[in-house]
């Protein structure tokens, strides 16, 4: 979760989070929990990530997508 002091890291978080998933064979896949109110997802579809399921965590919807990171 990116606090608001963070708001407009998220791309460079990601890829350095997604190099080392990628770098680590222990780690197959990255997942991603996001607001069902985001809808500018065409990146995640960029890099690969597929839709799985609507999650609810502590009362909070939210959509989950994953990534394999194994083999790429």
């Amino acid at each position: 979760m990116l606090k608001p002091s963070s708001f407009g890291l998220g791309m460079q978080i990601t890829r350095k989070a997604l190099a080392f998933a990628r770098a680590d064979h222990r780690i197959p896949s990255v997942t991603f929990l996001l607001p069902p109110t985001r809808i500018k997802l065409g990146a995640l579809g960029r890099m690969g990530a597929v839709f799985t399921s609507d999650i609810t965590l502590d009362g909070t919807l939210f959509r989950q997508y994953r990534l394999e990171t194994a083999g790429r």
